[in-house]
């Protein structure tokens, strides 16, 4: 083959949210502004209803001015018959209000909302500090007024909110404009997993110094978000012998949450996790493995290739999105058509595809082959490990062992009590 023809390279790349915008320098600007996503994550009272873009104004500017009045003010004010005990009392209340200003201020700061997140989850705050990112981007899709979410519980009690409860998902949100931005950084021959291969730079650019190239590409895309429940995912991981500790939160919610986020801290997830951290390999084998049946079933159901699909996990979250880049005009609103008209029977066919052409023994080995489990390169980022339909629907896990029950079959049982 010619070696620059697709099949003798794999492209290496890394995808992220493009999300910030000018309007948050502000909050970048301030201390500790990872406590305002994580806030606004928990939806702690603290952030009310205000959005990110609002954590961008400094305390001080809120404050007002925190001096007294000047000797020309206070001359007018003389003139005026005010007397100087009356100017002084006047001086005093002022002094009072612009101290309550700052205090508020202050407190509804990024630095004075992490004092209250630390006390609220019991997380110490450089846990909070490296989820910082990653809560953000959790956060600022729905943010978006393009956005149209699906919650299992607020009453309602139609199909869609009826199926979201049957698979332990908290929410599934369809989000129009996806920031998706893909940095290609380099290639490799033969493989491209971790350890297996090298991976080679593009020709440095004499033009730019000798700088190495890297090939961006942002584009917009449909994305469905799906969020778990984390209570229901903290059940399900006891239900199968694990010991989980929640943190002493302000809330069970809010414990269960703070829970995940300290679970992922330093976890390296593009790497086989072992039976040390069972609790860890649940939890990312879960997300994953759901992902990657959203994804195939996805693709049956929109009539795109798989490979025009692609995952995007936020475990610190517990949450995967599904999107497909504006790449082709024929892609648009293929997902956005898929959340809209067959959401119940998407999510439904989780429920039922449980079989793999290569069972018993695919089953045996840990219920992870190309054939039920696996997804194309280019689609998941961390290289197919971490993955088993026994996550999903009970069976052995290689690393675990048997695992009593599927988190899918738990949640069912769950809603029938």
């Amino acid at each position: 083959m010619v070696h620059r023809s697709g099949p003798t390279f794999f492209a290496h790349q890394a995808v992220l949210l493009n999300l910030p915008g000018r309007d948050l320098d502000g909050l970048f600007a301030a201390p500790r502004w990872q406590a305002a996503p994580a806030a606004r994550f928990l939806n702690l009272p603290e952030v009310g209803g205000r959005r990110l873009a609002d954590f961008g104004v400094s305390a001080s500017s809120r404050a007002g001015s925190a001096g007294g009045l000047s000797e020309s003010e206070r001359t007018r004010l003389r003139d005026r018959g005010l007397t100087p005990e009356m100017i002084a009392e006047f001086e005093r209340m002022q002094a009072m209000l612009n101290a309550d200003r700052t205090t508020a201020a202050e407190a509804s700061s990024p630095s004075g909302i992490a004092d209250a997140l630390i006390a609220a989850t019991g997380v110490a705050w450089p846990v909070w500090e490296r989820a910082g990112q990653e809560l953000l981007e959790a956060v600022m899709p729905l943010e978006s007024e393009q956005v149209a979410p699906v919650f299992a519980s607020g009453g309602s009690t139609d199909d869609r909110t009826a199926i979201l409860q049957r698979m332990g998902v908290e929410s599934a949100t369809l989000v129009s404009e996806f920031p998706i931005t893909t940095a290609v950084f380099g290639y490799s021959r033969i493989d491209y997993r971790p350890d297996t291969c090298w991976v080679n730079a593009f020709p440095a650019d004499p033009e730019q110094g000798g700088r190495f190239p890297v090939f961006v590409n942002t584009t917009a895309a449909d994305a469905i978000l799906v969020r778990l429940d984390p209570l229901v995912v903290v059940e399900w991981i006891r239900a199968n012998g694990l010991a989980v500790t929640l943190p002493a939160a302000s809330s069970p919610l809010i414990a269960a949450r703070a829970f995940f986020v300290a679970l992922f801290d330093g976890l390296q997830l593009r790497e086989t996790l072992t039976a040390d951290l069972g609790v860890a390999r649940m939890a990312f084998g879960l997300l994953h493995t759901l992902s990657h049946f959203l994804l195939r079933q996805a693709s049956l159901l929109c009539g795109l290739e798989a490979t025009s699909l692609s995952e995007y996990l936020l475990p610190r979250a517990m949450t995967l999105a599904i999107y497909c880049p504006h790449h082709a005009g024929a892609t648009i609103g293929a997902v956005s058509a898929l959340f809209e008209q067959s959401l119940v029977d998407w999510l439904n066919r989780c429920l039922t595809t449980r079989r793999c052409v290569y069972d018993p023994v695919c089953g045996e080995a840990g219920g992870a082959c190309h054939a039920c489990s696996h997804a194309s390169e280019t689609s998941c980022r961390f290289f197919n490990v971490n993955l088993g339909r026994q996550f999903l629907y009970g069976g052995v896990d290689p690393h675990l062992g048997r695992l009593q029950v599927g988190f899918l079959d738990f949640a069912q049982t769950r809603v029938g009590r």
